[in-house]
């Protein structure tokens, strides 16, 4: 038996950015049915950030002759629309940010525990670890292996983070 996946995941792991534009212009529209943006997959415990930072279907699409290109493309459109996303979906997508992925009753090594920020470090460009970063993706946080997405980022790209982050908490406190 398979274990259902919502439209959100399915749409984020295949790459249909059209389909996700069109679900967080109707969570920012409001209303009692809005897609609810911070679920994961009960099998693998993925959350939208990570099927689209590690761009799921890529790699099944490519045995079929798929131009990966063509993909690359769709994941960045899926990207795209999941950071530049305010309001709710942005807050929804805050709460699972740190998620840690992998399924349950596996081997270790099965177990990735990577959060977002990992696939967006080593998958994705500094850009994309910065929108993570201003979501509020933790880079300290280990996956099975002992690594941690700070290894992975830029020193000029932590330090633009951190001067702008100590800027807007000096206008806070003035």
């Amino acid at each position: 038996q398979s274990t259902p996946w919502r439209p959100v995941l399915l749409a984020a792991q295949r790459g249909h950015h059209g389909v996700l534009e069109v679900l967080a212009e109707h969570t920012a529209r409001g209303g009692v049915t809005a897609t609810n943006w911070a679920v994961w997959a009960r099998d693998t415990r993925e959350t939208v950030l990570h099927l689209v930072l590690k761009k799921s279907h890529k790699a099944a699409l490519a045995g079929l002759g798929r131009d990966l290109g063509e993909q690359e493309a769709r994941y960045r459109k899926c990207l795209d629309v999941l950071l530049q996303a305010g309001g709710e979906v942005r807050e929804q997508l805050a709460r699972v940010v740190n998620k840690k992925d992998g399924a349950e009753g596996r081997k270790k090594a099965e177990k990735l525990n990577n959060t977002a920020l990992h696939y967006a470090a080593s998958l994705w460009g500094q850009e994309e670890v910065t929108a993570l970063l201003d979501l509020g993706a933790n880079i300290g946080v280990r996956n099975w292996r002992g690594e941690i997405p700070l290894d992975r980022i830029l020193p000029d790209t932590l330090e633009t983070f951190l001067d702008r982050l100590e800027g807007s908490w000096h206008r806070r406190r003035h």
